[in-house]
C-alpha cells in the first residue's frame, strides 16, 4: 500500500471512530432532537450513507437479530387495530416500526464492527457523556427550541438511572487508564452515591451489583468474592420484585434512610413505602403484568403492534381486587404504561418478540457467568456488565424504545465470542 492511500485509510479511520465516539455520547447524554428524533438516529443514517447496507455482511446471530425485525414488521401488520378505541394512527405506527428497525440494527453495527472501534477512545465518550448527564440531571436544567428541533439538558428519573446502570461499567475502561487505579474506588463509590440520590428502588442495588463485578476485573483479587457475592445480590434483586420481600434487614433500612428514603422503606416494611400490599406503584405494576399476560391470551404470537400497548383495553378482570387502586377506573389502567420493559416487548411483539429478545440477552448473560464462574473475565468484557444493568432494570421500567438499549446489547454480543481491540 502507498503512503497515500495509507495517509487516507487512517484518516478514514479517525473520521469514523469519531462519528462512533459522537454516536455513543448522544446515546448517554440524550440531549439533542431533530423533527422528533434524537439526533443518534441522523448519525445512523450518516453511517449507512458512508458504509452502504452494512447488515448484509456476515455477523454473530444475524439470523436471529433479523427474526426480530420480521416480528417488529408482521406486529404492526397484523396488529388488532380494530379493538383499539386509542389507537394513534397509521404514521405512529410506521415511525415507530422505522424506529425499531433502526435500534436493532444499531446492534448490528457494534457487532460487525467490533473490530473497527477503539473501545477505549469510546469509553472516554461514555464517561463524557455521563458526566454531562449527571450535571444535567442534578444542577443545570436548560432546554430550548431552535428551529426544527429541541434541546434539553434535564431527564426523568427513570430514564437517568437506567442510563446509568448501561453506561458506568463502560466508562470504567478510560477510567483507569486516565486516571489510574488508584482513583477506581472513588469513582465506583461516587456512581453510587449519585444513584442513590435519585432515590430509586431498584438502581441502587443493580449499581451495587455492577460494582461488585466491575471490582472484580479491575481487581482480580476479588473475583473469589464476586463468585460468593453474585447470586445472594441476584436472590436478593428478585425477592424484591415479589409479594413476598422480606423485611427483616433492619440495619440495612437504618444505615439507607438518610440516603435513600424509598429504598430505606423497601427494608425496613415501615409506612406506605415500605409495605407492598399498600405501595400503588407496585401494586400497579402488578396490574400491568396481569394485562401483559392477558394480551398474550387474546394475541399470542404477535401482541397488539408497536407502540400500542396503551392503546389496547384488556379486561383486567382483577381490577376490583386492588383496593388501593379502585379511585381510578379500569380505563385510566389501560392507558397506563407497562412499567415492565418484558411485559411491554410481550404485549406488543407476542411471544416470537419477547422470546427472541431474551434469547439475544441470555446469549451475553451466559457468557458473563461463565466467565465470572471460570475466572476468565477481564475489562475487556465490561459491556457485559452494563448488559446485566440493563437486564436486570428492564423489571422496573420501560426502556425499550431507546438507542442506548440496543448499543448495549449489540456491544455486550460483541464481546460475547470476540475480544475487542484495547
Amino acid at each position: 500500500m502507498s503512503l497515500a492511500l495509507e495517509i487516507e485509510q487512517q484518516y478514514q479511520n479517525e473520521r469514523f471512530q469519531k462519528m462512533v465516539n459522537w454516536f455513543v455520547f448522544f446515546m448517554v447524554f440524550p440531549c439533542i432532537n431533530i423533527l422528533d428524533n434524537s439526533i443518534t438516529f441522523y448519525f445512523f443514517l450518516y453511517f449507512v450513507i458512508q458504509l452502504g447496507i452494512y447488515w448484509r455482511n456476515n455477523f454473530f446471530l444475524k439470523g436471529t437479530f433479523f427474526a426480530l425485525i420480521g416480528v417488529f414488521v408482521l406486529a404492526a401488520v397484523f396488529a388488532p387495530y380494530s379493538e383499539m378505541t386509542r389507537y394513534r394512527g397509521f404514521t405512529h405506527t410506521f415511525q415507530l416500526t422505522i424506529q425499531y428497525i433502526y435500534w436493532a440494527l444499531t446492534s448490528c453495527f457494534f457487532i460487525i464492527y467490533k473490530n473497527n472501534i477503539n473501545w477505549k477512545e469510546l469509553s472516554k465518550w461514555v464517561f463524557y457523556g455521563l458526566i454531562f448527564f449527571t450535571i444535567g440531571f442534578y444542577f443545570v436544567d436548560l432546554s430550548f427550541s431552535f428551529g426544527v428541533g429541541t434541546f434539553g439538558t434535564k431527564a426523568s428519573r427513570n430514564a437517568f438511572v437506567f442510563n446509568m446502570l448501561c453506561s458506568v461499567p463502560l466508562a470504567f475502561t478510560y477510567i483507569k487508564y486516565r486516571f489510574g487505579m488508584k482513583w477506581v474506588p472513588y469513582f465506583l463509590f461516587g456512581f453510587i452515591v449519585i444513584l442513590m440520590f435519585t432515590n430509586g428502588r431498584s438502581g441502587g442495588i443493580i449499581i451495587l451489583v455492577e460494582t461488585l463485578i466491575i471490582s472484580a476485573i479491575l481487581y482480580p483479587r476479588w473475583l473469589k468474592a464476586l463468585k460468593i457475592l453474585i447470586l445472594p445480590l441476584f436472590v436478593l434483586f428478585f425477592v424484591m420484585q415479589t409479594d413476598t420481600v422480606q423485611r427483616a434487614m433492619l440495619r440495612v433500612g437504618v444505615a439507607l434512610e438518610s440516603v435513600n428514603p424509598r429504598l430505606a422503606g423497601m427494608f425496613l416494611g415501615e409506612g406506605a413505602e415500605g409495605n407492598l400490599k399498600t405501595d400503588k406503584s407496585w401494586l400497579e405494576r402488578k396490574l400491568q403484568v396481569e394485562k401483559g399476560f392477558e394480551i398474550i391470551h387474546d394475541h399470542p404470537l404477535l401482541g397488539v403492534g408497536p407502540g400500542n400497548y396503551s392503546s389496547y383495553d384488556a379486561r383486567l378482570s382483577n381490577f376490583i381486587s386492588y383496593e388501593r387502586l379502585n379511585s381510578a377506573t379500569r380505563d385510566y389502567y389501560n392507558t397506563r404504561s407497562a412499567h415492565n420493559s418484558y411485559i411491554m416487548m410481550m404485549g406488543e411483539f407476542g411471544l416470537l418478540g419477547i422470546g427472541i429478545f431474551v434469547f439475544l440477552q441470555l446469549v451475553g448473560l451466559t457468557n458473563l457467568f461463565f466467565r465470572i464462574f471460570k475466572g476468565q473475565i477481564n475489562e475487556t468484557h465490561l459491556p457485559l456488565v452494563s448488559l446485566l444493568g440493563l437486564s436486570m432494570h428492564f423489571y422496573a421500567i420501560v426502556a425499550i424504545t431507546g438507542s442506548i438499549t440496543w448499543f448495549t446489547l449489540g456491544a455486550a454480543l460483541a464481546v460475547s465470542t470476540f475480544a475487542l481491540r484495547k
